[in-house]
């Protein structure tokens, strides 16, 4: 299964034990495919370096381990597409990039994601409901 992650879950994963640290080790034990957009990528390693310093190379050494698709930066035409169906256009770079990567999931804790215009688009899940899925 192909299985994009937002930047809060692979923080939270790398960071904490709990639902995001057994996921990420779902993804990996099972062989599922991360799908990692370049800007979930460099977030992460932004978040990591400023909030959890020294933990940026325990997500480089995970990507090392899991079968990993990387997803370039949105196009901007496909950002403003994606602005309209997001309240925080912040996100918008995020929902372009699951839009034209069309994972079977995207496992975000960010309930922006969770409304019905974007479930028309994709499968947007929760950490928990993931685990379900894929356990």
């Amino acid at each position: 299964m192909r299985i994009m992650l937002d930047t809060n879950t692979i923080v939270s994963g790398m960071v904490f034990q709990g639902s995001e640290r057994r996921l990420l080790h779902v993804i990996f034990g099972k062989g599922h495919t991360l799908v990692l957009s370049e800007y979930v990528f460099h977030e992460t390693k932004r978040v990591l370096t400023h909030k959890f310093p020294g933990k940026e190379s325990v997500l480089e050494a995970w990507l090392q381990l899991t079968k990993v698709e990387r997803v370039p930066l949105p196009q901007a035409e496909r950002v403003n597409e994606a602005r309209s169906f997001i309240r925080d256009t912040k996100d918008s770079a995020i929902l372009a990039t699951v839009i034209y990567a069309a994972p079977d999931i995207f496992v975000t804790g960010d309930h922006d994601f969770f409304t019905p215009e974007i479930a028309a688009i994709t499968k947007v899940l929760t950490t928990k409901d993931a685990l379900f899925l894929l356990t």
